[in-house]
């Protein structure tokens, strides 16, 4: 259902969805979008984050997205955020 946003973010590359993650609305767009789509959705979303975990986890609104990446996402992803920090 969302896949046009996924697309989106995708297109702008690993940048596009940290950019996103800090924005002082699009965070909670991002939060959302990791509540409602598939894991195999989200692992592009969150891939475009790691490069940027530790930074994003201070960050005033990336530290929420953060936050619904480990409660919301793969253990695998989990894992991989918890080696990053």
């Amino acid at each position: 259902a969302c896949q046009f946003m996924v697309d989106e973010l995708a297109q702008r590359g690993p940048a596009g969805s940290s950019k996103l993650a800090r924005h002082k609305y699009g965070y909670r767009v991002f939060q959302r979008l990791l509540e409602h789509l598939l894991p195999q959705q989200t692992e592009q979303l969150v891939e475009g984050l790691m490069t940027e975990c530790v930074t994003l986890s201070m960050h005033r609104f990336g530290t929420y997205v953060m936050q619904h990446v480990l409660e919301y996402c793969t253990d695998a992803q989990h894992a991989r955020v918890i080696a990053a920090l």
